[in-house]
């Protein structure tokens, strides 16, 4: 709506501008007022006589009111907004300090039985770490193992965690709670995408909406890796993008700190209450202008999770 009525404003400021303008010029070049009515009546005494007027004079009139629509169709029609991916290099910023997890030991635990994340860890087999993953990176404690990405170095808990199987399986866990976030995020009326790996982290769900919206969820890791891949992502954004900016939502389901400190990431223990919580900000709708723009910001966040994997 705002941009409507500004189509309008703009519209109305260069329709009086080429007025003046036009009325100018035939003062200036012929002597004839467009607001007098007796000139008028004269140029119309003169074509009913037949006398003889000047061939610049329609010539103007003409050029005047092609300069007007054109230009009015230039200020009002639809401009499509391109996002592309610049390929300019930037330097990274070290981030291993704030990348460094506490031992798992001295977390606090709060009941007897294992975690869901030791559990995932316990029943899934540890792959040898490849060389090309640094040692300092964190664990990952709630993703399987894929074919792009080895899992990282097994710390000192994982021979003191319990045998015992887990009903269902770790994996089973795992898949079925990226299945309700991609259902919550879905029937919110928000496009997923694929989850990346930030900082050698799995994302579990990422979802991008109208008005450059973009949600992005990470399930058992502490807020302030989440911290670390938001600050990421945002650099990235702001080498790739002009004028443009991304509302960057980040979401931990059951963060493993007991403290939250970065007022900007949102925690959840539960589904349920993520469920409530993203029902409240549902999606809205694409405005009927939209051109393209909608189109133009996936393909760009699909370009970036593709770059950002590579990093």
């Amino acid at each position: 709506m705002n941009r409507k009525i500004d189509n309008i404003l703009i519209g109305i400021l260069w329709l009086i501008g080429m007025t003046l303008g036009t009325c100018f010029w035939f003062n200036v070049r012929f002597g004839f007022n467009l607001f007098s009515a007796t000139h008028w009546g004269y140029l119309a005494t003169q074509q009913a006589t037949r006398q003889p007027v000047s061939f610049w004079f329609y010539f103007s009139f003409i050029a005047a009111t092609f300069i007007t629509l054109f230009g009015l169709h230039l200020l009002i029609r639809p401009h499509k907004r391109n996002i592309k991916v610049q390929s300019a290099t930037h330097t990274k910023t070290p981030i291993a300090p704030a990348l460094t997890p506490q031992p798992m030991a001295q977390r606090p635990q709060t009941n007897t039985q294992p975690s869901y994340a030791q559990q995932t860890q316990s029943a899934q087999p540890i792959p040898e770490a490849t060389s090309s993953i640094p040692l300092s990176r964190p664990p990952r404690l709630n993703i399987a193992p894929s074919n792009t990405f080895s899992a990282a170095t097994p710390t000192p808990i994982a021979t003191q965690m319990p045998t015992q199987s887990v009903t269902p399986s770790a994996q089973s866990i795992s898949d079925q709670t990226t299945d309700k976030l991609h259902e919550i995020f879905s029937s919110a009326g928000y496009v997923i995408k694929r989850a990346p790996y930030i900082n050698g982290i799995k994302m579990t769900t990422l979802a991008i909406g109208t008005n450059e919206v973009l949600y992005l969820v990470a399930t058992n890791i502490a807020t302030h890796q989440m911290q670390s891949c938001t600050n990421k992502l945002n650099q990235i954004f702001s080498d790739t993008l002009d004028g443009v900016e991304i509302n960057v939502h980040p979401i931990v389901l059951q963060p493993t700190d007991t403290q939250t400190q970065q007022s900007d990431i949102l925690t959840f223990n539960t589904i349920d209450t993520l469920r409530e919580y993203i029902s409240q900000h549902r999606n809205p709708p694409l405005p009927s202008d939209d051109d393209g723009n909608f189109d133009a910001y996936s393909d760009y966040i699909s370009t970036v999770i593709e770059y950002i994997g590579k990093l």
